[in-house]
């Protein structure tokens, strides 16, 4: 059921609250507890089983090593005996027997032999051998220089002679040399022990920690394979990576055999007894983890179990004594719910501990604080709604009034001839008056709320942009902007009057906008009118200054050809006086525009006084050439006989003279229309209806 604007959420309550807690909290403590307990008990184990396996790792190497040293011994005191006819070894019938005593006494010997310098075996264990070259062996070039141990290797020819079975024979080699009484090598004895001899020696050194728990023990070569071990990892790489040891320094580690799970291992490197401190053992004993930490294992079950036991005994504790702290509360809670569904009031429960019965006291005094509140915010209410009655019908005149004043600011807004709205700070319109309407079909309402961009365009935006950003800085912007709307370009004066509040802060800003058409285009009219002839449509005095000076300003610039031709029409006032004001009238058109034809688009026609006109010719190329052609164009257009429109027709000549310059600094509007009336007298002296053309200097009549 909603309540203020959320759910409202059943709780439990207070006794299962607090039992749940420490129920919860009693949980969790006795599994940390496990956990730590198991950790140490596991670091303290992996300590014990690690020193264990490490201690059998020494047996296991010390072993060996003695083993192989009484070998060599056994080999030594065979070529120390003598007999009468010399060294044993080279009484090959004496030397057979006594190594094939040797040979039965410890059986894990698979050979035994002498052989001389050549390499050729002279005598051996059994006669096994006898008469083969072994001179490219490795026990017998080492063996003719010093005793020589070699590490686990297959032997061919002699696995040959050995009974078959199953896995392959290795074997490790032994030989020392063979030397006369004066120190001289005569041969090299050696022998080959079976590799049973190493595993045998391993499997009862296991024995006793294997009552235990399993164990197994690796022997690993220089090159990380495996000799002996597990049938999975014999003559294989060995498939972990080992620590780096150095001498007889032993290191304990617990690592992941792929395919096999997780085991403790210790490793040990020895340096062997006397002359096999050069051939040394890498011994790896290996325990299953879980068989390794079993006991910690079913000690951590059993503190867990005790743990449970004893949370459930501290459950019912709590749950027990939560009925006594509560019970007070849950009645307490009680006479609160029928206060507020009844308004009754009822004694307050009686508690055991000084909390319960301040709560209780407190509890019955805010009751009674409420009921009189209660009372009070009655009568308050009675009087507030008359006060809010009175007040609505104020604000009921007030806004009658004020509807009437809008109504009527709007209809004025709508019937002025100016664009009026109002944006926001994010340029955004709120009002906007009815002449949006009339000048662009759009309705007033239907620009609430859009921004000025979408409503104008991009284009239009982008012009009006620099003027935002004025106003919404505060100042107030007037500026000018044209547009064609229904084929005819319309010309508009923008205001923007920016609004802000009591801080001085902008919030928004009034949009003014009115049609300037009329006025331009009648200031555009006033201007025509002061710079043309009324009579022929062409410049005026004052039209031709203007012009005069901007051309030859950019004939200076550019440092181009400008011409100056004055024209005068021949006896002009005698045609005035003969046929009246009305034909000259007519006379002085037809000139101006029979000149306008004879001249380019490019150039400038003016009448400064009655029969006088001046042209202006820019960029010429070849100033003397081409104002020489177009004068000569304006002489033979004036040819033709003029109607008078009464059927009468006359002929009218004109002399003309011409200025020609190149455009540079020193050249003036005076100098060149001084030249061109210099020209025009000229061309009158010459007897009217012609044309004189005079460069600015030097000077030269054509």
């Amino acid at each position: 059921m909603p309540l203020n604007g959320r759910t409202k959420i059943k709780a439990l309550p207070l006794k299962a609250s607090l039992t749940l807690v420490f129920g919860f909290l009693m949980f969790a403590l006795t599994a940390l507890l496990t956990g730590v307990i198991g950790s140490l008990a596991r670091e303290t184990l992996v300590r014990e089983q690690s020193a264990a396996i490490e201690a059998v790792a020494y047996q296991v190497a010390d072993k060996l090593d003695r083993s192989l040293y009484e070998r060599y011994l056994d080999l030594s005191t065979a070529a120390s005996i003598t007999t009468f006819d010399g060294p044993l070894l080279q009484n090959k019938a004496l030397a057979r027997v006594w190594l094939s005593e040797l040979k039965q006494q410890f059986p894990l010997y698979a050979w035994i032999g002498y052989a001389d310098m050549q390499g050729k075996i002279q005598v051996s264990a059994g006669g096994m051998l006898e008469g083969a070259d072994v001179s490219a062996r490795p026990w017998f070039q080492h063996g003719l220089i010093a005793p020589f141990f070699g590490d686990v290797h297959k032997a061919v020819l002699l696995a040959k002679l050995m009974p078959p079975r199953e896995e392959p024979w290795r074997f490790v080699d032994v030989s020392i040399p063979i030397k006369s009484a004066d120190g001289q090598v005569q041969g090299v004895l050696g022998a080959h022990l079976s590799w049973d001899w190493a595993e045998q020696l391993s499997s009862e050194i296991l024995q006793p920690l294997l009552k235990r728990h399993p164990a197994e023990a690796l022997i690993i070569d220089d090159e990380g394979a495996v000799l002996m071990g597990p049938p999975s990892l014999t003559q294989a790489p060995l498939p972990i990576q080992l620590p780096l040891t150095t001498g007889a320094e032993s290191a304990s580690f617990v690592s992941e055999w792929p395919g096999e799970g997780e085991f403790l291992n210790a490793m040990i490197v020895s340096n062997g007894f006397d002359h096999l401190q050069d051939f040394q053992w890498r011994i790896l004993i290996r325990q299953n983890v879980d068989a390794a930490f079993s006991e910690i294992q079913r000690l951590q079950g059993e503190i867990l179990l005790w743990g449970l036991l004893f949370g459930s005994l501290f459950i019912a504790l709590v749950w027990s004594a939560s009925i006594w702290i509560t019970q007070p509360l849950s009645l307490l809670s009680q006479s609160a719910v029928r206060f507020t569904k009844e308004r009754t009031l009822t004694p307050p429960p009686q508690a055991l501990y000084r909390e319960g019965v301040n709560l209780a006291e407190s509890f019955s005094a805010m009751m009674e604080d409420i009921t009189s509140q209660e009372q009070e915010l009655i009568h308050l209410n009675q009087s507030l709604e008359q006060r809010v009655h009175h007040r609505t019908e104020e604000l009921s005149d007030a806004l009658k009034i004020l509807g009437a004043s809008e109504r009527k600011l709007k209809t004025i807004a709508d019937n002025l001839p100016v664009l009026v709205a109002y944006a926001d700070k994010q340029e955004r319109y709120q009002f906007n008056n009815a002449v949006y309407k009339k000048w662009f079909s759009l309705e007033p309402q239907d620009l609430h709320g859009r921004t000025i961009a979408d409503v104008l365009g991009e284009t239009r935006y982008s012009a009006a942009y620099p003027h935002i950003q004025k106003v919404l800085g505060g100042q107030h912007v007037s500026f000018e902007f044209q547009q064609a709307i229904g084929g005819r370009q319309h010309y508009y004066e923008g205001n923007y009057i920016p609004d802000s509040n009591s801080h001085g802060e902008v919030c928004g800003f009034f949009i003014m906008i009115s049609d300037i058409t009329e006025h331009r285009e009648h200031e555009k009219g006033l201007r025509w009118q002061l710079q043309h002839d009324h009579l022929t449509g062409a410049l005026n005095r004052q039209g031709l200054k203007t012009l005069l000076d901007l051309a030859v300003e950019r004939a200076g610039r550019s440092h181009t050809g400008i011409a100056i031709m004055f024209l005068d029409l021949d006896h002009f006032k005698a045609i005035n006086d003969t046929y009246g004001h009305d034909a000259g009238d007519i006379l002085l058109r037809v000139t101006a525009d029979r000149l306008m034809m004879a001249v380019r688009k490019t150039d400038s026609i003016a009448r400064i006084a009655g029969d006088e006109f001046v042209i202006v010719l820019e960029a010429v190329s070849h100033p003397m050439q081409d104002a020489a052609h177009i004068a000569g164009k304006i002489h033979k257009a004036l040819q033709e006989p003029v109607a008078l429109g009464d059927g009468r027709r006359i002929k009218i000549t004109a002399s003309i003279g011409v200025a020609v310059a190149i455009g540079e600094r020193g050249l003036t509007p005076d100098k060149l229309v001084t030249r061109a009336d210099e020209a025009m007298y000229q061309a009158k002296r010459q007897g009217r209806n012609t044309f004189v053309v005079l460069e600015m200097a030097p000077l030269k009549a054509t």
